[in-house]
Parts: structure tokens; sequence; C-alpha cells
């Protein structure tokens, strides 16, 4: 193992399992929560930078100069000229719009620091490991959550002492009953699944040993029992297709001779599941979308009613800053264009339409094409014992697509910065080689 890739383990660990362990920094007003993975992100953000001064702006990338990685470049690149405009349109809110630059740069730099520095079969490796590590022991918290919410909130008042969450009463209120683990966010935990699912399951249809085959088996019903106790609708529906889609793959690529029967064995699974928590399920799809009360929260409007007055609001938005973008404080004008009476918020609850109000032109088509990059991942050519899981990504980015119709699948760090760190690995698992 290289120290780069012990670097990018220890920061990965501090991020997913040891969160907000530093007190919140406070300035101008504002209070960010923040930990100390963001400043090992943040660390190997300046080494990239001064790996780029010191060597006259060379990169070496082991497979080449991709197509994606200059979408992401543009992408990066877009996400600071909003932010910076949006700093200079609201000046009062520069210190949030410099916090949620920082935010938003992190899956970036992760994703530069993996193309530019591990591009050895063993860390790769290493880290695919780790990330299965990862997401065994928060599956495993999560399903702490659904059989012992008291000690769930435990764990969550050791892990997030220092976090305004626990002052939180929607969160505390839906410990029992709306599985998040260590995200606090049932919906971005739904998207983190629908990331990591196709990985272990295709890992899971690779492995030779019974030990292994077992594990990760275990695994994959543990994620799809989870993803059903979210309650996150976005969830489900990114889930759908993914899983329509692992079919599809499965039979057309023979990826393996277990993938197919694994697919049907958790399709029958997956039935029984609905079935036995069906009335949790009608009641969280039919009573809580149309009816509007009693389920989650009080609201003004049922939650379905309520997503078509976000979108309209936020497309008006959008007529009014399409070429530059509002950069973080998209949430803000949007409330300009909701009914008076409308009190939930300025979320636009699509990843597309928020991509675009917040990056402007440029940036909600650099997103489309970089969209477009993930569903060709397929055709890539990798190396042999890694190829099989480039339709992993393929399935991530078609369930966080149609999860984003409903929600902000792609702005969730977390989920993003899982994706472009499972991206950058494959694609350093090709043979070009250049410099930048």
């Amino acid at each position: 193992m290289t120290y780069k890739c012990f670097w990018l383990i220890i920061s990965l660990i501090n991020l997913f399992l040891l969160p907000n362990t530093l007190p919140p920094l406070r300035m101008g007003g504002f209070s960010f929560e923040w930990q100390l993975g963001d400043l090992l992100i943040m660390i190997t953000g300046i080494y990239l930078l001064l790996k780029i001064i010191l060597i006259s702006g060379k990169i070496h990338f082991v497979s080449g100069i991709t197509r994606l990685d200059n979408i992401v470049s543009i992408l990066l690149i877009v996400i600071i000229f909003s932010s910076i405009i949006g700093s200079l349109r609201f000046g009062s809110s520069v210190i949030f719009i410099f916090g949620s630059l920082v935010k938003g740069m992190e899956p970036y730099i992760l994703y530069f620091f993996v193309r530019s520095n591990l591009y050895r079969e063993k860390d790769v490796s290493y880290i695919l490991k780790t990330l299965s590590l990862i997401t065994v022991i928060i599956s495993l918290i999560g399903l702490i959550q659904i059989l012992s919410p008291d000690a769930y909130l435990n764990i969550i008042k050791f892990l997030f002492s220092k976090s305004r969450i626990l002052q939180d009463e929607n969160f505390i209120n839906t410990v029992g009953w709306r599985v998040s683990s260590l995200f606090l966010n049932p919906n971005k935990f739904a998207n983190f699944i629908l990331v990591m699912l196709p990985f272990v399951f295709i890992r899971q249809s690779y492995e030779t040993g019974l030990i292994k085959k077992v594990f990760y088996l275990v695994l994959i019903i543990l994620l799809v029992i989870l993803l059903i106790f979210t309650l996150s609708r976005e969830g489900w529906l990114g889930f759908i297709f993914m899983f329509i889609y692992l079919l599809y793959s499965s039979t057309k690529y023979n990826i393996s001779p277990y993938v197919k029967r694994n697919t049907v064995s958790i399709f029958i699974m997956l039935i029984l599941l609905v079935v036995a928590n069906y009335p949790l399920i009608y009641g969280r799809m039919i009573v809580y979308t149309f009816g509007g009360q009693g389920f989650e929260y009080l609201y003004e409007a049922p939650s379905s009613e309520a997503r078509f007055i976000l979108w309209g609001a936020t497309l008006k938005a959008i007529s009014e800053n399409w070429l530059l973008g509002t950069g973080p404080m998209g949430g803000k004008i949007v409330q300009d264009f909701v009914p008076h009476w409308f009190i939930t918020g300025g979320d636009p609850h699509n990843t597309f339409l928020r991509t675009f109000l917040e990056t402007g032109i440029i940036g909600f088509i650099a997103f489309l094409f970089f969209i477009k990059e993930l569903l060709n991942f397929g055709k890539l050519h990798l190396i042999h014992s890694f190829d099989i899981y480039k339709y992993s990504i393929v399935a991530a980015a078609i369930g966080l697509i149609f999860s984003g119709f409903l929600g902000d699948s792609f702005q969730d760090f977390e989920v993003i910065a899982t994706l472009l760190i499972l991206v950058a690995l494959l694609e350093n698992m090709r043979e070009k080689e250049t410099s930048i």
C-alpha cells in the first residue's frame, strides 16, 4: 500500500464514519459544521495545487486525459465561478457561500487526487475494500436504528455531539421509522445505497470463495432492506430503474453466471419485503404523497402538490438566472416565487433544476454531458480483473438520475464523492498514458 492510498483511506474513514469531530466553525454570524475529513480533503487539495505548480502545470494521468476528466474540470470551474457570482450578488451571505463552495469542491478534489495518484491495482483494490467496509459499518448502524432506535440515538449523540442535528425535533421524532444511519437524512442514505448496491452486487457475483460470496450476499440483502426502511420515494424510484438495468446487463453481457440468478433472488426478496411492509409503504407512497398530512410533517399542501409548486417556482427563478446561475443561494431565490402561504421552503427537489439554477446554462450542459459519460462507462475496456465493475457505474448513474427527478441526488456530498471516487479508480485501470 502506498502512502497516498493510506492517506485516502484515512480521509474516507473520517469522512463517513467519524463525522463532526471538530467544534463548529463560527464566522460572520454563520456556524459551519465540519469534521476532520473536511480538513484532510482540503489538505489534499492544497497538495494537488502545489503539485501542479511545482511540475509546471502538469498532472500525470495513467490512462490519459479522458472526456470525463475535462467535463469534471468544467463542473469544478463552474461551481467556483457561480459561487463568486453569488458572493457578489448576496454580499451579506458571502461567508455561507464560501463554506458551501469549500464543501462543493471536495468531491472533485478527491476525484483528481485518485486520478493522478492511485493507479496501481493493489491501491485500487484497497480503496474498493475500504468503501465496502464503510458500507458494511454504515449498514449495521442502519440495522441498529431499525431494531433499537434508542441505541441508534445514543450512537448519534456520541458521533454528532457537537452537531445542531441533536436539537432538530424533526430528526429526533423520525429516528424510529425512517432509517438514515450516519447520513442523518433518509433520502441521502437511499442515494448512497443506489451507488454502492450495484458495486456490491457485481462483486458478489465475481467472488469465487464461499465465505466471501455469502458475506456480500448478506450485505446485498441488508442494503435492500435498509432502502425499503428509508421510506425514500426518490430512492425507491431510482432502485426500480437501476434494478432493471442490472437485469438487462447481466443478460446481455453475460457478466457472470451468478448475476442473473442473484437478480431473480433479490426480486423475490423485494416482493416479500413489500408485502410484509405494505401498510408502511402504502402510507408513504399514497397517504403522505397525496394526502398531505399525518405521516411525516404537517404540510400546507400534499407532498405531490408541494413538488409541483417548487418545480414551477424553480423554473421561474431559472428564467431570471439562466446565464450565470445563483450559486448556493438558489433555495433562497426560489422562495421568492412560491405562493405567500407556502412555507415548506425553497429546495427545488429536482437535481436537474437545482443544477441549472445554481450553475447556469453552462453548468447545466456540462452536467448533462457528465451524465452521458457515466451512461457510456460500460463501453470502456478496463483490465480484466476490474472490467466487470464498469457496469456498476452505469447502474448507479441510472439510479441517481431517476432519484434526481424527485430529489437532489447528485448534490448529496457523500453520494457524489463516492461515485466520483469509484469512477476515478476504474478510469485508472485503463492503459493509455499521457500528461497534462
